[in-house]
């Protein structure tokens, strides 16, 4: 850990994960593993609530998910190739812009004496709309969306429950300015993995949409949704960013 921060913003994992970029960086580069790393591992899951897991690869050696007994809303395709949601989500995440004008406002949300849960609240509250209406048209059987419910209900209550005026601007600005910088200097796929896994706690797609994707509690709580592009195109359809 950084023995300058006496209030450290990032937790002793992402730091050393830092470090550890640098170091490669100042001698050169360092070792490249050998073998495919999922960079989404555990991230993805499906609108009727159950998780892609990985499947191998398709004959041109690319690496795919499959989900397992397909709902009716994904589609007759079981299986589709992991870039297929890697590719947005990186481009996303390749986006993150931490500009004095983005750095200002989350200053000056993370400064109120009143939590910015306004934005988080819509979120939610808009999905589990969405899921009612899936479930109504039988897009989603009764199992996936009790759920999928009770897991909204639960990220609103968090919401809820977060006490106000609690955060750091300072910090979180510094926890935004370490994550950006590890990413540029991540050249090794482990350091994108890992900071994927800092950045996103679940991605909810559906064949090959990226419906919505919900960021970690650091990351809400360090204004990382301010700094995300709200727009990333995704093949076909679109990436509903979430911020919205």
């Amino acid at each position: 850990m950084n023995p300058a921060i006496a209030n450290p913003p990032v937790s002793n994992a992402l730091w050393a994960r830092v470090e550890e970029v640098r170091q490669s960086k100042t001698q050169g580069g360092g070792p490249r593993p050998s073998g495919h790393l999922d960079l989404l591992a555990g991230l993805l899951e499906c609108v009727c609530g159950r998780r892609l897991r990985s499947d191998g690869t398709f004959a041109d050696g690319r690496h795919r998910k499959l989900h397992v007994n397909a709902c009716q809303a994904w589609g007759s395709q079981a299986r589709y190739g992991d870039e297929t949601w890697e590719v947005p989500v990186l481009a996303q995440v390749a986006g993150l812009t931490l500009d004095d004008g983005v750095i200002a406002r989350v200053v000056a949300a993370l400064s109120s004496p009143e939590r910015p849960v306004g934005l988080d609240r819509a979120r939610i509250e808009r999905q589990m709309r969405d899921l009612a209406l899936d479930h109504v048209a039988e897009r989603i059987d009764d199992a996936g969306y009790l759920d999928r419910l009770g897991k909204l209900r639960a990220d609103l209550a968090t919401v809820d429950a977060t006490p106000r005026g609690d955060l750091a601007a300072k910090r979180a600005v510094e926890w935004l300015r370490v994550l950006v910088e590890t990413w540029v200097n991540a050249d090794v796929p482990e350091a994108k993995a890992d900071l994927l896994h800092a950045i996103y706690d679940r991605i909810v797609v559906v064949g090959r949409s990226i419906v919505s994707a919900r960021l970690t509690p650091a990351a809400y709580s360090n204004g990382l949704a301010l700094a995300l592009p709200e727009v990333v195109m995704a093949r076909p359809e679109g990436f509903e960013p979430p911020t919205l």
